[in-house]
């Protein structure tokens, strides 16, 4: 793995913690203790992590070299480097205001205020570095200086880096998960419950029962059953191994069942194949790129829409580029170009989407949305 790929899942899981400390600030009434434990252990988190580990290699290795080649970096870089410096004090200041708060010093929408303002300003770095630090050094770095780089990124042995610190890193991420309320966005000690709706209920639109599917004599599900409605995005969290890609393959007819039942709109879809599940309205999006590169990104884009009618067609293409407004401007390039490709299985406007998400070291999922 590269370092600017090590830096942006980095980011991915400070953005997730910031998103966490502010939708656990703005729903608080009063500090509870369990809230208490909860902030006190994302701050160790962003002190050990963030300020120990992250903007110490970004400040020693690939902003040191960015200044070397390119004049331009410095005034960004200036910024960037005093936030890196006043980070601590920053995290002082607001470890301070939650003792307040916890003794009943200072009201509890002052705490808000002031982790919100925290939070605001790390995704602000965080942006910063995405949109303007991340692409300048892909850039104008030297292979040799990407040598140096993705060396000290991916070092097994330095103390402050190496594989003791991830672990102590992944340590505290578990507690604070652990910690983090319900439904927030990081996990927690339980799965939760769902809450009904005083709105009546959308009709089930995928059913499963019982499923079972096995690779030779190893049973890779066994029992599952779930319901998804019209309008629900439901994810499937585990470690890798533990059978959402099977699960996700089951249902869309790829992988074969040996036990249980699938039920889609009504209709059981158990014995019928890929691709008249397909026809139905199931759409599965494979992991990685996988797209027709050298066809134009229009191109791509009109082979996931090969079923619809081709009356339809041109509206759902303008519903694509309404919200993907970079993809028509881009439309006639190949479709390998683009960093993020579109995928032609995805632009169908599907009932039923099954799709592999963005995951880390501790929690990876997948996820089922209806329509």
């Amino acid at each position: 793995m590269d370092a600017l790929t090590i830096i942006s899942q980095e980011h991915s899981n400070m953005w997730r913690l910031a998103t966490t400390l502010d939708h656990v600030a703005s729903d608080m009434q009063a500090i509870s203790p369990s809230e208490t434990a909860f902030f006190e252990a994302a701050l160790d988190y962003i002190t050990q992590f963030v300020d120990r580990m992250h903007h110490p290699k970004e400040d020693d290795f690939l902003f040191r070299l960015l200044r070397l080649r390119s004049a331009e970096a410095a005034e960004v870089l200036d910024a960037l480097e005093a936030d890196h410096s006043q980070g601590p004090e920053n995290l002082a200041q607001l470890r301070a205001k939650l003792a307040a708060a916890a003794q009943g010093q200072l009201p509890v929408a002052a705490l808000a205020v002031a982790i919100k303002h925290y939070t605001d300003g790390l995704k602000s770095h965080i942006k910063t570095e995405e949109k303007h630090v991340l692409p300048l050094a892909r850039k104008v770095l030297l292979p040799q200086d990407w040598a140096e780089i993705d060396q000290a990124f991916r070092t097994h042995s330095d103390p402050v880096f190496g594989d003791q610190a991830k672990a102590e890193f992944r340590e505290l991420f578990h507690r604070i998960a652990s910690l983090a309320p319900d439904s927030v966005g990081l996990g927690a000690s339980s799965v939760g419950s769902l809450q009904a709706s005083a709105a009546p209920a959308h009709p089930v639109l995928l059913k499963v029962e019982g499923l079972e599917s096995c690779y030779g004599r190893i049973k890779a599900l066994k029992g599952i059953t779930l319901e998804v409605r019209r309008g629900e995005t439901v994810a499937l969290v585990g470690a890798n191994g533990a059978g959402k890609t099977t699960f996700l393959r089951a249902i869309s007819g790829v992988q074969s069942i040996s036990a249980g039942s699938i039920h889609f709109d009504g209709e059981d879809i158990s014995k019928l194949r890929s691709d008249k599940r397909m026809r139905r309205g199931i759409c599965q999006s494979p992991e990685g790129r996988q797209v027709f590169g050298p066809l134009s990104i229009e191109d791509n884009l009109r082979l996931g829409a090969y079923t619809q009618p081709k009356h339809q067609v041109a509206g759902d293409m303008e519903k694509i580029f309404t919200m993907f407004p970079i993809l028509k401007e881009k439309r006639a390039l190949p479709a390998g170009t683009p960093s993020t490709p579109p995928k032609p299985s995805i632009w169908a406007f599907p009932q039923l989407v099954i799709m592999p998400c963005v995951g880390n070291a501790i929690r990876q999922y997948d996820a089922i949305s209806c329509w």
